[in-house]
């Protein structure tokens, strides 16, 4: 459910960019991109438990998957906002 999550909004930006027909990318299409890798490398991190599966009793209080994977929540957020932004921008230039 979570990984549909983050590549939700690859999906919508596809999709309209499709409709749109445009002949070349818009800006902040990469950046959504990197959004999507970066909440399922956060995913991933969970699932598997990295680092406490390897190293036990090292990340159980600072630096567990749980705290990688809010970490990547986060900058997920952050670079969903910037994608945003450079959306916004180029949507305003067009008129």
């Amino acid at each position: 459910m979570y990984a549909y999550c983050g590549m939700s909004s690859e999906r919508t930006a596809l999709c309209r960019f499709q409709i749109w027909q445009l002949g070349y990318v818009p800006p902040g299409y990469s950046t959504i991109m990197v959004e999507a890798v970066i909440y399922i490398t956060g995913m991933l991190l969970y699932a598997i438990r990295w680092p406490e599966r390897w190293i036990p009793g090292i990340f159980d209080h600072v630096g567990s998957s749980h705290q990688l994977f809010h970490t990547c929540v986060v900058l997920g957020v952050l670079v969903h906002y910037y994608a945003a932004l450079q959306l916004f921008e180029w949507r305003a230039s067009l008129y």
